[in-house]
């Protein structure tokens, strides 16, 4: 896949129709935690590099002044999250309204847009507090885009709505996310070296296949014994309604820079927990160099208890099934975690740049269902360091 790739953007560079243009990025990732017999991120005490490296090409064609076609491929080192990243279709009405409808790049986080080109912001990895892998990177649906700019101020304003058929990564397993019907509004605002970025998304949300599926498949069945066995099989399902909220705030001088994010995530899903999350970063550019430092922190819980099984069915094998929830539904993790990460970049030119992190996490970072298997024993240290270009 990935000579594929190369082959094209070979092809690509001996055409001379200014109608068809490209650009590119990729990324090479070294990881390792410093501390013995942990996981995070999905590095383990022994350096790898076959996680978060990746390579993209983007292509777009202007058909007319007003029309144009945006098609964007990204090939990882795990082959399972290779992609067609986006393909859809740009329609600019005027200097303030642009349309788009395809697939597209949801817009939850401030770094959205740019998540797979980290030589767009200066960590190696954005903080997992706040951007967990868990969240869906696209969509199939439609943008809209209003932009105002003025001597002082600016303001951009985008509603989307559409439906997702996505796989997403939840620790170290892959799970096929849907969902019918999502939407969202962002309000982007900047001021001189102020930029403000408020959205909100709502939506129906569904992971049909999970560890918990013979289990949710017992109790359905089981249903007609009781209406409690059908009420476990419902809190057992990844499926409901979820609202997600986010507020960015940034001040870039010269030298100093300074960032805040926060997130929230709402909804009636009893398996899963509700979450908040920030990060705050300060930053100092000197020459080629940047040095960071990030405070990041989530916090969860679950929305409601959930209901005990009876164990008086008369039917072994239900009561064991029934025995195997209770352990389970009293055991569900919470996902508390903290992390402080130092970092340094260096730009090698407008094209290149050398990073390095070290980041030392506290509590619970792995967000997953109460059957996986918890591998982190409440504090590591992991060092990731990379190189990251754009073409």
């Amino acid at each position: 896949m990935r000579i594929c790739l190369l082959f094209c953007l070979l092809s690509f560079q001996s055409l001379a129709d200014d109608e068809l243009s490209y650009s590119g990025f990729g990324r090479v990732i070294l990881g390792s935690v410093i501390s013995e017999k942990d996981q995070l991120l999905g590095y383990k005490n022994a350096l790898q590099l076959q996680n978060n490296s990746l390579l993209g090409l983007q292509l777009n064609y202007q058909a007319t002044d007003a029309l144009s076609f945006t098609s964007q491929f990204v090939a990882d080192s795990q082959p399972a999250k290779s992609t067609l990243a986006w393909l859809y279709l740009n329609y600019q009405l005027s200097d303030t309204w642009q349309f788009k409808l395809g697939k597209l790049n949801t817009p939850f986080f401030h770094y959205s847009d740019v998540l797979d080109v980290g030589f767009a912001y200066s960590w190696v990895l954005p903080p997992d507090e706040v951007y967990a892998s868990f969240f869906f990177q696209y969509f199939q649906g439609a943008q809209a885009e209003y932009t105002w700019l003025a001597d002082e101020f600016d303001l951009q304003i985008s509603a989307f709505a559409g439906k997702v058929d996505e796989d997403i990564q939840v620790g170290q397993s892959i799970y096929h996310a849907e969902s019918d019907f999502f939407s969202g509004l962002i309000v982007n605002a900047s001021h001189d070296n102020l930029t403000i970025r408020l959205s909100h998304t709502r939506g129906d949300y569904l992971v049909a296949e999970t560890e918990l599926t013979p289990l949710i498949d017992a109790f359905s069945q089981a249903a007609m014994l009781s209406p409690v066995y059908a009420d476990i099989a419902k809190q057992l399902s990844v499926n409901g309604d979820v609202n997600f909220s986010q507020l960015s705030v940034s001040y870039d001088l010269l030298q100093f820079f300074w960032q805040f994010e926060w997130t929230k995530i709402k909804h009636n899903i009893d398996i899963l927990t509700q979450a908040n999350a920030y990060y705050l970063m300060a930053g100092y550019h000197y020459d080629k160099y940047t040095f960071h430092l990030t405070f990041s922190e989530r916090t969860s819980e679950y929305q409601s208890e959930m209901k005990q099984a009876p164990l008086t069915s008369g039917n072994p094998q239900l009561d064991f099934i029934a025995q195997q929830y209770n352990v389970l539904s009293n055991q569900r993790p919470v996902s508390n975690a903290r992390s402080l990460t130092l970092g340094v970049r260096y730009d090698v030119n407008y094209q290149v740049a050398l990073k390095a992190d070290i980041r030392l996490t506290q509590g619970q970072p792995n967000i997953g269902l109460p059957t996986m298997e918890n591998t982190f024993d409440g504090s590591a240290t992991l060092l990731l360091g990379g190189i990251e270009w754009v073409f």
